[in-house]
């Protein structure tokens, strides 16, 4: 009986983890970009950034050398996007290869292989944090420049479930 009341509740925070939430990355507009990206965090806390990998399926990402540059991107028949490129995927025993990660509006990422010509649908990120612009560009991009000071936290991420 405790075990069957324990999946239940198992059950329930992993569903309440997976709902629709807002996607934080979805306030930046082509007037924040281009930029470096500072890190990337999951719905459930997970940063990638250049001392962290993130894990889909049997794929590891991770940054490539530098930091991984973003770039937004609208064309008439499609939808727009944000380009994380600069990534490096791997899977053992195979090594690793370039892949970009893309973030639409219509909430739907998908990890890219350009070498490979592919790609792999995957659960969005929550956020998306850039590094600060030049001097000249942090008065025009007030939100590239205030988010990119915060660290993204799994404390930050809770208070916002």
């Amino acid at each position: 009986m405790l075990r069957h009341l324990f999946m239940c509740a198992w059950t329930v925070m992993v569903m309440g983890c997976t709902t629709p939430d807002p996607l934080l990355w979805q306030r930046y507009t082509e007037n924040d970009f281009p930029a470096q990206v500072q890190s990337v965090m999951t719905r459930l806390g997970d940063i990638l950034d250049n001392e962290h990998k993130l894990t889909y399926g049997s794929w590891k990402i991770g940054f490539g050398k530098g930091t991984p540059p973003a770039s937004y991107t609208c064309t008439p028949d499609t939808s727009c996007y944000i380009k994380i490129s600069n990534l490096r995927c791997g899977r053992s025993p195979s090594g690793s290869i370039p892949c970009d990660l893309n973030l639409y509006d219509d909430a739907t990422c998908q990890l890219s292989f350009p070498e490979r010509r592919e790609a792999l649908r995957i659960a969005c990120p929550l956020d998306v944090s850039l590094e600060p612009k030049t001097e000249d560009n942090k008065t025009k991009t007030p939100i590239a420049s205030q988010k990119s000071r915060e660290r993204p936290t799994r404390q930050r991420l809770l208070k916002s479930l």
